[in-house]
């Protein structure tokens, strides 16, 4: 099961999905955005039954909450440039505000220039904007309203809960990406020996649309050595 990032539809994944090994049967889901974040992280696993569950970004923030909450279905997981959320209480709240003032200009704004905006920060400085484009949410009120309820203000932080982790944990980053390199090694200490870490050279922050063979590649090599699928 493929998640897709922030204001992307599952269609984000078709250039990963056509690149993993063809007997395995994989599905991308569209999020639909719950009451909470909690409710549409449950939600996921609900639709996606049984499987790995691979993540990206605010897709991995939704699929970590999902494993903590469920993980019984949850064969292995993925998180890809993702996070477990922001653990200070002062930060997390200025960051909700941030999210609540982007949604309320992405509101009064139409989809190109969200776009332009949205793709021209730093962290992005790497994907082609053509590409970035692609794959989308046609409307800015979904837009906003996932920004609202599944942003990282919003997100409950769960860094004191990766080490309940028991299923195989592939955290993947970009190697320009140094922020989430740093953040993805932190998480790896904090579950301990079920979690590996592969970095994905001369790829940045989204990795699944810069360099989505090699996403592909290391996907289907975690999924072998802990399935045992050829």
């Amino acid at each position: 099961m493929l998640i897709p990032g922030f204001s992307q539809t599952a269609e984000a994944w078709d250039r990963v999905a056509a690149s993993l090994p063809p007997h395995l049967s994989v599905t991308a889901l569209d999020i639909e955005t719950g009451g909470t974040f909690e409710d549409t992280a449950a939600d996921l696993v609900e639709r996606g039954g049984p499987g790995f569950y691979a993540g990206y970004s605010m897709g991995g923030r939704l699929a970590l909450c999902a494993a903590l909450l469920n993980p019984e279905p949850v064969t292995g997981l993925i998180l890809v440039s993702a996070s477990p959320g922001i653990a200070d209480h002062a930060e997390r709240r200025r960051r909700q505000i941030d999210d609540e003032a982007l949604a309320d200009w992405i509101e009064r704004h139409d989809r190109n220039a969200f776009l332009d905006r949205w793709l021209a920060q730093p962290v992005l400085a790497t994907l082609d904007p053509a590409v970035g484009r692609t794959a989308r949410l046609e409307s800015t009120a979904e837009i906003a309203s996932q920004l609202r309820i599944l942003g990282r203000g919003a997100q409950p932080p769960l860094w004191d809960e990766l080490g309940s982790l028991e299923m195989p944990v592939l955290l993947v980053a970009g190697g320009l990406d140094e922020p989430h390199m740093a953040m993805a090694a932190e998480m790896l200490a904090c579950i301990g020996m079920n979690a590996e870490l592969d970095v994905v050279p001369g790829a940045g922050h989204a990795v699944p649309l810069e360099l989505p063979e090699s996403l592909a590649e290391s996907i289907a090599a975690f999924m072998i050595r802990h399935s045992g699928t050829e």
